[in-house]
């Protein structure tokens, strides 16, 4: 599957930098002002960096499948935890922390997963 091989890669260059992470981890987002006589959008000189929430809503899909198909949950896991690494991306655990316990209540080794790789690194 396309989905998991591009997991697998993103995985193996998150582990690289950190800097990696976190540009995974947050998306760019630039901020844009309305000309109102012209009526036209103008980028203003500033952006901001909001969490990648496409990214953290598609891993949750691939741990929530993974008891049914391949390891695509496994590689998604890696990611979520190679994200963790870095205090940048807390926002997004967080954003997905709920979700993740209980996918961890139903499942031992999304369980073991989320406790050893992913929730240990911000005790």
């Amino acid at each position: 599957d396309v989905r998991d091989r591009a997991c697998a890669v993103l995985a193996s260059l998150t582990e690289l930098s950190d800097h990696s992470k976190v540009a995974l981890g947050m998306s760019h987002h630039k901020s844009h002002i309305e000309n109102e006589q012209e009526g036209t959008s103008v980028a203003e000189g500033t952006s901001s960096r909001r969490m990648n929430v496409r990214l953290y809503d598609s891993l949750m899909s691939m741990i929530a499948s993974s008891s049914t198909r391949g390891d695509g949950g496994e590689m998604a896991m890696r990611l979520l935890s190679n994200l963790a690494a870095v205090p940048q991306n807390r926002t997004g655990i967080l954003y997905v922390e709920r979700k993740l316990l209980s996918l961890a209540s139903k499942d031992a080794n999304i369980s073991r997963f989320a406790c050893s790789g992913i929730f240990s690194q911000y005790s």
